[in-house]
């Protein structure tokens, strides 16, 4: 029997198997890939398939991949000549005037560095890496630690995968479409673990927190910028930068808050908003960006703060932090505080409009810096009917200061169970979708639907194209409310504005681009790996009703082999659905499940899963629609129970034998009954022991009872731990029987 997990390669989908129920009525079902030839219900595997949507490119990272070289490709330096607006770009007017020549000082106090390269069939990815010099004496032209991209193979796993990193909160690095997005599209990826910030799991202690050690990694031409392993790590930052100077992982020169320029310098404590300690800090990973630049690269924190769509993120705040935000329990409808967390908060959500916008003057007062709303999602907000689809009711967005994550993503699984990450654009609006294993939920999938405008609220700047369902009515100038600098430093009086015209006009056209990695050049550190880069474009090819069915057996909750079937129902219409999962553990009925709903089949088990099959069924109306879903198994410790009962002076006695039917010994058990509980130091294979208790009663009713143990033989792989806990049912018993 196994006892090592045995992994199969990374096909974005993780442990277990997706596949596509797209099935029609009639005598003979149809699949995604044809119809089925005896007349069956059962539809081919292809688990590229998305109904509406075909697949337009693939990028699937192997062994010739290991070769890519970005080192071949030189360093261009940044001169902030191609802008992408005047506002708050790295040279924006918005620096300039808030802190005048101080922040030309500041900005003038280093080099930032840039490189692309175009990867994937007809070049349709292009990888953008930015990286700061912070040393101008030193007579290199190129940045000391710089964004990184480059393929390896995952030690724990042997799979092959692409890694950003930025050991360097200056240091960006990211991937993106070549060419503008069309108006319609589906883009995903899988990412098989992210090192962002966030609490860690110790496996050997059992303790999460917020230190960690760093692998190592070099930098520079003969390492002299190199990080050295087991250098310490807070909330995924090193405590030094590459010039081994402390306090100066920060936000400099683009503060959260106003700063004297020119008396603040770049390094020391408390300085231009700290990252890794206080009040301000925080660490993250931009999973999935929608931006509105064109051709993207790189930049700083409040210039992608108007200039996303949408967003999916990991938000990992310092214990210290002001406004953490709260936590979605999406099984129990509760909300967490951040601070109660392991925060590994995630945060599928959409930017509104510019802050501040005066409908009346027809401008938006920006304060500081230009901004936008966010607009978080998660199960725990309110239902609210889609204007598009009349009927069909989609989770409304809420606003917030602070993050309203929709869960907690479980790095303790990092990289055998990865998450995959979506983004849908349609004619009507955006659907974002993540799925993984997530704290206190387990496996599952997030998928929300949001219309270009809901109650008055656009997403912003969705028109990508001329006439794109827009018509001007959110255009206004913009204007800062900071009283501005002169160009001598003296500044200006309290009623001079610096204004900034057509924020959104009428005309205008946003064409989508859509950003994944480390996208922030003055705040975030750490790294990610993924792999299965995909592109799809609308196809005709949607069937009556359409949904996704995923499997996944694991162990992940440590105590009982685990089989989830996930069904999502991606209709787009009402009416809703009902679903039925069969297994050789039961069957499961949802009912009324609406557009976007994913309700998780969940079998647990007491012993190993053997690779099987499950059958769901869907009905819409009175049209039925099936699809078999197959699974890989999980090994575990098996044990078989029985119970009986004997009567003495019409009092119950009850028996309870546990067999080792497995080929390793079962160690440290532990029977608990109703009526006492028994250990054993060991049980050999093939072994039987009697846990007998005599009780006061003629009458024992049905009761639960559990068996704990521990397999002996090799340890496992983490996490899928050797220790389990069964639970079994046993049938009430009667003297008089």
């Amino acid at each position: 029997m196994r006892r090592r997990r045995e992994l199969t390669p990374a096909l974005g989908l993780g442990v277990g198997l997706a596949v596509v129920l797209t099935l029609t009525t009639g005598p003979s079902a149809a699949s995604a890939s044809g119809d089925n030839a005896d007349g069956g219900a059962e539809a081919a595997v292809d688990e590229t398939f998305r109904p509406g949507w075909k697949l337009k490119y693939r990028e699937l990272f192997d062994e010739e991949d290991l070769d890519i070289d970005m080192d071949e490709i030189p360093w261009k330096l940044d001169n902030y000549e191609n802008v992408y607006d005047t506002i708050s770009d790295d040279d924006g007017d918005a620096y300039w005037g808030e802190m005048g020549m101080g922040f030309g000082q500041a900005i003038r106090s280093f080099r930032t560095w840039e490189k692309t390269k175009e990867i994937g069939e007809d070049n349709w990815i292009t990888v953008a890496l930015t990286g700061r010099q912070q040393d101008l004496t030193s007579g290199k032209n190129q940045p000391e630690r710089p964004g990184v991209f480059h393929v390896i193979r995952q030690p724990e796993t042997g799979d092959i995968v692409a890694e950003l990193r930025s050991d360097d909160p200056t240091a960006g690095a990211m991937i993106r479409n070549t060419r503008p997005m069309p108006a319609e599209y589906r883009m995903e990826y899988t990412v098989t673990r992210y090192e962002m910030g966030g609490e860690r799991y110790d496996p050997e202690t059992g303790e999460w927190s917020m230190w960690t050690e760093h692998p190592g990694f070099e930098y520079g031409d003969d390492g002299e910028y190199s990080i050295e392993p087991g250098t310490p790590r807070w909330n995924g930052f090193t405590l030094t930068d590459a010039l081994g100077r402390e306090n100066c992982k920060n936000q400099y020169p683009w503060p959260d808050t106003p700063t004297n320029a020119y008396t603040t310098p770049q390094c020391g404590e408390g300085n231009w908003n700290p990252l890794n300690y206080g009040g301000a800090g925080y660490n993250g990973l931009h999973a999935l960006t929608v931006t509105d630049v064109q051709y993207p690269m790189p930049r700083n924190l409040h210039f992608w703060h108007y200039h996303r769509k949408v967003l999916m993120d990991q938000f990992a705040t310092d214990p210290d932090r002001n406004n953490n935000g709260v936590v979605c329990n999406s099984e129990t409808g509760t909300l967490t505080r951040m601070q109660e967390t392991h925060r590994n908060g995630v945060n599928p959500w959409v930017s509104g409009r510019m802050n501040g916008f005066n409908s009346a003057g027809g401008y938006y007062e920006v304060g500081r810096m230009a901004g936008q709303s966010q607009r978080f999602f998660s199960d725990c907000n309110n239902s609210v009917p889609d204007p598009d689809h009349p009927g069909r009711m989609i989770y409304e967005d809420t606003t917030s200061q602070a993050p309203r994550a929709m869960a907690q993503s479980d790095p303790r699984f990092f990289p055998y169970i990865p998450y995959t990450f979506a983004v849908e654009r349609s004619e009507l609006g955006y659907t974002l979708e993540w799925s993984g294993m997530f704290q206190d939920v387990g496996w599952h999938t997030y998928r929300y639907y949001r219309p270009f405008i809901l109650n008055n609220n656009p997403v912003w700047r969705y028109n990508a194209y001329p006439g794109d369902h827009y018509d001007g009515r959110y255009n206004g100038y913009a204007r800062s409310t900071t009283n501005q600098f002169n160009p001598d430093g003296t500044r200006q009086g309290s009623t001079t504005k610096r204004t900034w015209p057509d924020m959104w006009h009428a005309n205008s056209a946003y064409p989508d681009f859509v950003m994944m990695g480390i996208e922030y050049t003055n705040s975030t550190e750490g790294w990610l790996q993924f792999d299965d880069v995909r592109m799809y474009e609308p196809a005709d090819n949607r069937p009556p009703v359409s949904i996704l069915a995923k499997a996944n057996v694991d162990n992940w909750h440590g105590t009982q082999p685990q089989l989830d079937i996930e069904v999502i129902n991606l209709e787009e219409t009402v009416p809703n659905i009902d679903i039925t999962v069969t297994t050789d553990y039961g069957t499961q009925t949802f009912t009324d499940v609406r557009p976007d709903a994913h309700p998780n089949a969940r079998f647990k088990v007491n012993g190993s899963i053997p690779d099987g099959v499950a059958h769901v069924t869907a009905t819409k109306g009175d049209q039925t629609y099936s699809i078999d879903v197959p699974y890989e198994g999980i090994d575990s410790l098996d044990l078989t129970t029985e119970v009986s009962g004997r009567c003495f002076a019409d009092r119950a006695r009850m028996d309870y034998r546990v067999t080792n039917t497995d080929d390793v010994a079962a160690e440290d058990v532990t029977v608990t009954t109703p009526q006492g509980t028994r250990t054993f130091q060991s049980i050999a294979p093939g072994q039987t022991v009697n846990v007998s208790i005599g009780t006061r009663f003629d009458t024992v009713p049905e009761r639960t009872f559990t068996v704990a143990a521990t397999a002996g033989g090799d340890p496992v792989e983490f996490p899928f731990t050797k220790d389990v806990e069964y639970q079994y049912t046993a049938a009430p018993f009667a003297c008089d029987d």
